[in-house]
Order: structure tokens, then C-alpha cells, then sequence
């Protein structure tokens, strides 16, 4: 049972309250998998060295020796799983499928090939295995070859094949596959489309569905996520109307993906009307709540959003759930209710902060200039929340030491980071440096981006508004032509503001030429 529940140190107790001579076959080899699952093949080790060697247990510890291969192969450990199935003197389907697998696992492809060829009996997982094998080295035709002298071959191989197939960049194999199919279930079409989808090609992922008959919930919701992952939420939520009106149930993941598609369109309207109908089918799992709180954050409806928290009962609030209230507080500007929230959250008592948690408060805090607060949150992170700092906690403090104009200390911190920071932390500074027009430590982090990101066209626009602000025109003349020079387009944005029932979209303000002529006659 601990085993199972990932409680490895528990299970440990238990078996080590029991004496030597008193552990069965079976219990060894209970410790064995379980150390193997928890990723501890030192302890599986430990457990199988110690196992009885009397004659009459001699004689079943294949299952013992199978379960020390599978841990060496998590524990990237190939030769020491090499060197154990070379002294067996039994070896079943299990072994050979399990070393092949260690092999396989651990990119010894041609290891694994030869392994695979000298077994006696292939059964259906080790044929699986070697076809990921072959696909990853990109042989498609050994690929074919191996599944088509698979024993036992059903639909659902057919749709591993294709799997695995797209899995490794091989989309045309795969509808080759697809095509040549005898007999096609609802999973290997939905396979099928959620393959094009990840290769990003939508339009066919469409015209497949569109071909498909009877999608059910999982292809709808499929490509649906597709949709909004690819930046597409007004065809996620036209998607979803679809699926209502083609009597497709929605369940919570598709409910979950037009809400959160709702809330990057800012569509209030369609939100309710989903809103409306999850009340009617009853109690909510607590995934749509989320969403729906996300949704209303997002649209600034904070009355809806704080109703849709406190429709949750409090031993049923996960982490996800506190971090959306606090997260829609922060956007909203209702940064003391999200301290208030962060607060309640540890009186609670029933879940633990983690990084997004933090990320909400740091953005409360950059918002109010509360540098001192910020700080001791960041300290106590880890030694009270075990919760260790991310890249994105690094730019939230750097952000908030840019806001309150300490641009320098804000420089230092991003540099200082153990890991190496994007473009993200260096544009934050620069947008600092605009609003306390600071030339200099602008064009040190500019020269940061123009390495890390050369197309990006945000550190030349910043510096460009930073020289004209300072009337440094020759600055922003040159600045100009560098970006000419290197081939840098500041390509025009869209954005889209709700009238009523309607968006309406706009388009966000950029470079003029007459934005440079009035600059330039100003200079002459």
C-alpha cells in the first residue's frame, strides 16, 4: 500500500520491522518493485542482495531479478542490468522484455535491437518498445517491418504504431499507417488528429475530425485544446458550441478548456452562458471551479470570481483553487485581498503554498512597492514552504526592485540567478529603465536580449521611447538603422476589447514614419 502511494521511507519501516529469516519471497520482491517505482535502485539493491539464497528460493527469484532489471533502467544504470540478466539462470518473457526496454530506455538502440532479435518468444510490449526504438532513429521502414510480423496484432497496435510514430516527427508514416488501417476505432482517429495537432497542423487535424464519424468527448476536447494551445480560443469556444449542438456531452476537461479559452478572449458573455450550463448539471468538480474562477479573474469580474471560490468547500479547495483567487485579486488591483488570501490559505491549514502561489504574491507586492514584504517572502520560501525559487520568482523580485527605481540592485539580481535568465527578466528591466529613463543599464540588458533573442524587436522599441524621452535623437536614429540593418520587423499586434456582447479588435500602437519625421525636424 505505501508503495503504491509513493510513501518509499514507509514502507521501508515495515519492512525492516521484519526479521531476515522472516521475509518471504514475496515481500522481497514487493520491496524490490516498490523501491524500483519510487526511483531508489540502491535501496532495490540493498533488498535483493539480501534475499534468502537457500535452494528452494533459488527457484523464484525470476521475478525478484526481473524487477532489479526494470530498477537499474531507471537508474540509467545499463551495465549493471546487463551483467544481472547474463547470470540468470531463468529468463522469461519478462526479462528479455524488461533488459530490451533498459536498453531502449536508455538510448542503446542498437543494443536493444540485437537483444530484441535473439529472443525466443516476441510478445506484444517488447514489440512495442523496439518500435518507439526504431521510430526514434527514424528507420520507418524496420518500423513497418517489425509491426507487420508482430504476433497478435489488434487495433489497438495499430494505433501504439501510430503513436509512436508521431511521437518521433514521423507524421507521414503515421497517416501512411493511418490509412493502410483495416478497421479504425474511435482512439486511432482521435490519436490520429491530436498527432497533427502537436505537429501544428491544424487545418488537417480539422479536416480529419470533420471526416471522423461520431467523435466522442475525448476527440472534441482533443482538438479543442489544440485550438487554444495553439492561440486559437475563439475556435476552441466555436468548437464547443459545435459539440453542444451536435448533443456531445461536455465533460470536465472540455468545460475546463472553453472557460480558460473564454478567459483569454476576456469573453464574459460566453463564460456565463458555459457557466450556466455546468449549474444545471449539478455539483462542480473542482477542475471547472478553477476554471471558472480563472475566467471570472480574468474578465474583472471579481464578485462572480469570489462566489466561485466560496462555492467550494473548504476541505475540497486545492492549491490551484487559492492560487486563481489570489491570481485574479492580483490582476484586478485587489493586492490586499490577495495578501488576505495568501494568509487565509496558510490558516487553513488543509494545503501547502507552492511556486504559482508565490508568483501571485510577488506581483501583489511588485504592484504595491512592498520591496521589504517581498523580500522576507522570497527568504522563507524554501525554509518554511519547501518551495525552491524559480526563474520566474527571480524576475518577479527583479521586477519589483525596477519598479521602485533601484534598476541597479535589479541588474545584479537577474545576473545572479543560478540559471540562465531569458529574455523575459531583461525586457522587465528595460521596462523599468523606461519609466526612470535610465539610458545606461537599458542598452546593458538590450545587448543581453540581441544575444538571446536576435529577432525580438522589444529592446530596440524600448530603447527607441527611453532616447526619445531623453530627446537623445541621434541615439534614436541609430537605433533605427541597426534594427533595419539586421533585419528586425516590429510587426503590428492585435488586441481585442469587449463592447457589450460584442470584440471588438484593435490595433495596438507602434512606429510611425511620422513618428521618426516630427523627431527628425525637431533635431534639424
Amino acid at each position: 500500500m505505501y508503495g503504491r502511494c509513493g510513501s518509499l521511507s514507509d514502507a521501508r519501516l515495515v519492512f525492516d520491522s521484519i526479521a531476515s529469516k522472516d521475509r518471504s519471497i514475496d515481500l522481497c520482491n514487493a520491496m524490490i518493485t516498490t523501491c524500483s517505482q519510487n526511483g531508489d535502485a540502491a535501496g532495490a539493491h540493498t533488498v535483493f542482495q539480501s534475499m534468502p539464497k537457500s535452494r528452494k528460493m533459488r527457484t523464484d527469484d525470476l521475478t525478484a531479478s526481473n524487477s532489479m532489471i526494470a530498477a537499474y533502467g531507471k537508474a540509467k544504470s545499463v551495465a549493471d542490468a546487463k551483467r544481472l540478466f547474463d547470470r540468470m539462470e531463468r529468463r522469461d518473457e519478462v526479462t528479455w522484455t524488461a533488459v530490451v526496454a533498459v536498453y531502449a530506455q536508455n538510448g542503446h538502440s542498437r543494443d536493444a535491437k540485437l537483444l530484441f532479435d535473439a529472443m525466443p518468444r516476441r510478445g506484444i510490449i517488447v514489440a512495442t518498445a523496439m518500435l518507439g526504438v526504431c521510430a526514434r532513429g527514424g528507420q520507418a521502414h524496420q518500423v513497418w517491418d517489425l509491426f507487420t510480423e508482430m504476433e497478435g496484432r489488434d487495433v489497438f497496435s495499430w494505433g501504439v504504431l501510430i503513436s509512436v510514430l508521431s511521437r518521433h516527427g514521423r507524421m507521414q508514416d503515421a497517416r501512411f499507417v493511418f490509412d493502410k488501417m483495416p478497421l479504425r476505432s474511435t482512439v486511432s482517429w482521435t490519436t490520429t488528429i491530436t498527432a497533427y495537432a502537436k505537429c501544428g497542423d491544424l487545418d488537417e487535424a480539422r479536416r480529419l475530425f470533420d471526416a471522423m464519424p461520431q467523435p466522442d468527448v475525448i476527440t472534441w476536447t482533443s482538438l479543442m485544446t489544440a485550438y487554444a494551445q495553439g492561440g486559437l480560443s475563439r475556435e476552441a469556444v466555436e468548437l464547443f458550441k459545435l459539440m453542444d449542438l451536435e448533443g456531445v456531452e461536455a465533460d470536465k476537461y472540455s468545460f475546463s478548456i472553453v472557460l480558460d479559452a473564454c478567459a483569454r478572449l476576456s469573453d464574459v458573455a460566453e463564460g456565463r452562458r458555459v457557466h450556466r450550463t455546468i449549474a444545471e448539471l449539478g455539483p462542480m468538480d473542482v477542475v471547472v471551479t478553477n476554471s471558472l474562477l480563472n475566467m471570472y479573474g480574468k474578465c474583472g469580474n471579481m464578485a462572480e470570481a469570489v462566489a466561485a471560490f466560496e462555492g467550494v468547500a473548504a476541505t475540497q479547495r486545492v492549491v490551484a483553487t487559492w492560487n486563481a483567487l489570489i491570481a485574479a485579486y492580483t490582476e484586478n488591483g485587489w493586492h490586499e485581498s490577495a495578501f488576505g488570501a495568501f494568509r487565509a490559505l496558510n490558516l487553513d491549514g488543509v494545503v501547502q503554498p507552492n511556486a504559482i502561489t508565490f508568483i501571485g504574491i510577488f506581483t501583489a507586492c511588485s504592484h504595491t512597492g512592498k520591496l521589504e514584504d517581498a523580500r522576507d517572502y522570497f527568504l522563507c520560501m524554501a525554509p518554511d514552504f519547501g518551495v525552491t525559487p524559480v526563474a520566474d520568482h527571480y524576475v518577479c523580485m527583479s521586477d519589483l526592485l525596477g519598479r521602485v527605481g533601484r534598476l541597479v540592485e535589479s541588474e545584479e539580481l537577474i545576473s545572479s540567478m543560478p540559471f540562465h535568465p531569458d529574455p523575459v527578466a531583461w525586457l522587465g528591466l528595460m521596462g523599468s529603465c523606461r519609466t526612470h529613463l535610465n539610458a545606461d543599464v537599458a542598452e546593458r540588458a538590450a545587448e543581453h536580449v540581441y544575444v538571446s533573442d536576435p529577432g525580438c524587436p522589444s529592446p530596440y522599441i524600448l530603447l527607441s521611447n527611453i532616447y526619445a524621452a531623453l530627446g537623445r535623437t541621434k541615439d534614436l536614429l541609430r537605433i533605427r538603422r541597426l534594427m533595419k540593418m539586421r533585419g528586425v520587423k516590429n510587426n503590428q499586434a492585435l488586441a481585442y476589447v469587449q463592447v457589450k456582447d460584442r470584440l471588438v479588435p484593435f490595433a495596438v500602437a507602434r512606429w510611425t514614419k511620422k513618428f521618426y519625421k516630427d523627431h527628425c525636424s525637431r533635431s534639424e
